[in-house]
């Protein structure tokens, strides 16, 4: 193995050590988010600080909103799998013909 090989290897256990445990880096993240909250809160002194603190504060939050959006998506997709699943197998079970024109109706 090359001193490139090691250096590469070194690189990628050093990023996993400092990113692989999401507990801790959830709570620097919110240590890191309530800091810069009280940060701006208390820049009054200084207005250009107040704006910088103000707008990267905004920023974490969007992202946080943007997250949470990602994982309610990805929790009523597999809730509509689920119910999919559900009426394919109530579809072949003896329906009358209002039901099945339902069934046709979703299908389209």
């Amino acid at each position: 193995m090359g001193k490139r090989d090691k250096l590469k290897n070194s690189m990628k256990n050093t990023v996993d050590k400092m990113f692989g445990n999401k507990e801790r880096n959830e709570i620097i993240k919110d240590s890191l988010e309530t800091s810069l909250k009280i940060l701006k809160e208390s820049s009054d002194f200084n207005p250009i600080l107040r704006l910088a603190v103000s707008g990267i504060c905004a920023s974490i939050e969007i992202l946080n909103k943007k997250t949470k959006n990602k994982e309610g998506m990805l929790q009523m997709t597999a809730d509509l799998a689920a119910k999919a699943q559900e009426l394919a197998s109530l579809k072949g079970q003896g329906n009358s013909s209002e039901v099945e024109h339902h069934f046709e109706e979703l299908a389209e």
